[in-house]
């Protein structure tokens, strides 16, 4: 017969004071609230994908009382629980461990190409996007992701019951997270006899287009474009019970416009170079920040 909630939290009890061999316990009211609510509250959150109206009705609390103990326990910020998460790489540095780290959540991979056959490989399950979207990849692959039922997923706001309307009536489900990174133009063209078809064929064009839907998304939609963020996103994940922060999501978002902005230059000033040498009518230059310096520090000094 299954326990009910009083009857497990008995059980934990009798285990503490047993623990405590024969020691008197002190402030165990306060001990007890702070290890059982926060859990509680993130536990109802996640439940309710932050929905913090459904979140007051399951707790049988007013929402300005939720608000004030979310607040208490520092889960004011939005958590969005990522249920489904599409991967496309070049790069495919790391994307085995990040991938076991989705599974083990049950969250279901969409992915491409090379990307879907590693996985495979690898015994990580995955759905095929052609498979999804029951559209085959063309044109030499370069039509795979640009469809409804990918970009719609990825665009989609929860909060919008227009738009939940509209993504049930079409079978589109949401898309939580988008890991994706680009084609290598600039190592392409950076190869001695680079051909301008050569260089065509590795401007991405789906890719920033994901990466660009679900950053304008972020308050729904987590994007990864840079492997060295996938270890700080699994441990988003796995402290949050496959869920992370909407301050992450964010941050993670304005990476992604760093990421296009920069590829966007790259072609163009590639493209316009082959000018006659002239000047170009503009010129966009991106530079990395190597490292911090404290003002007036140079680092030959």
């Amino acid at each position: 017969m299954k326990k009910n909630l009083p009857d497990n939290i008995d059980t934990l009890l009798d285990q503490y004071f047993n623990d405590l061999d024969g020691d008197e316990p002190t402030a165990i009211y306060e001990m007890v609230i702070n290890t059982v609510e926060k859990p509680l509250l993130l536990y109802i959150m996640n439940k309710t994908e932050g929905n913090q109206s459904k979140a007051a009705k399951m707790l049988g609390l007013n929402r300005n009382t939720l608000r004030k103990k979310l607040k208490q326990y520092n889960l004011d910020n939005q958590m969005i629980k990522i249920k489904k998460a599409l991967i496309s790489v070049s790069d495919k540095s790391n994307i085995l461990e990040l991938a076991k780290s989705l599974s083990s959540y049950d969250i279901e991979i969409l992915s491409t190409g090379g990307t879907a056959k590693l996985l495979k490989e690898n015994k990580i399950n995955v759905t095929e996007v052609s498979d999804y979207t029951k559209f085959p990849e063309m044109l030499d692959g370069r039509v795979k992701t640009l469809h409804p039922k990918i970009h719609g997923g990825i665009l989609g706001r929860r909060d919008n019951p227009d738009h939940n309307e509209t993504m049930k009536n079409h079978e589109i489900d949401p898309i939580d997270l988008v890991v994706v990174n680009l084609y290598p133009f600039e190592e392409t063209i950076s190869q001695e006899g680079c051909t301008l078809e050569l260089a065509i064929e590795n401007i991405d064009i789906g890719g920033p287009a994901m990466i660009r839907s679900a950053a304008k998304n972020y308050q729904h939609v987590a994007v990864l474009t840079n492997p060295e963020d996938y270890k700080s996103f699994t441990n988003e994940i796995n402290k949050n019970q496959g869920s992370i922060s909407s301050d992450l999501s964010f941050s993670l978002a304005k990476k992604a416009f760093e990421k296009t902005s920069a590829y966007d230059s790259a072609i163009n000033n590639y493209l316009s170079s082959d000018n006659q040498n002239q000047f170009p009518d503009q010129l966009t230059k991106t530079i990395s920040k190597v490292m911090d310096l404290r003002y007036g520090e140079n680092p030959h000094q």
